[in-house]
């Protein structure tokens, strides 16, 4: 589905919320590496849905869960792990273009 010449919709089934929930439960891949916990469960899902749609990039202001080298770095380890793509996460001042609206 088609939002905008440069936007893309993502519907949600199953994988997005398997994937979140691989990184969350104690004793899996995430647990280990400090990105488990009921408070980061919106987060996992962001990074979740990102990594089961294959998107380019992720562009994110949440600078104290998701674009942190630390986290990135942990996010791509697991997804290598679970056999998908280590993914791209960047601020909006990383991917703007000084001029365009």
């Amino acid at each position: 589905m088609k939002c905008s010449a440069h936007h893309s919709a993502v519907i949600l089934r199953a994988r997005p919320m398997d994937l979140a929930g691989v990184r969350a439960p104690p004793g899996l891949p995430g647990s280990a590496r400090g990105l488990s916990g009921e408070r980061f469960r919106n987060d996992m899902l962001h990074i979740a849905v990102a990594t089961v749609a294959e998107v380019d990039l992720l562009v994110s202001w949440n600078f104290r869960h998701i674009v942190r080298f630390d986290k990135i770095r942990l996010f791509s380890a697991v997804n290598l792990e679970l056999g998908y793509r280590a993914l791209a996460i960047y601020s909006p001042r990383e991917v703007s273009v000084e001029g365009e609206d």
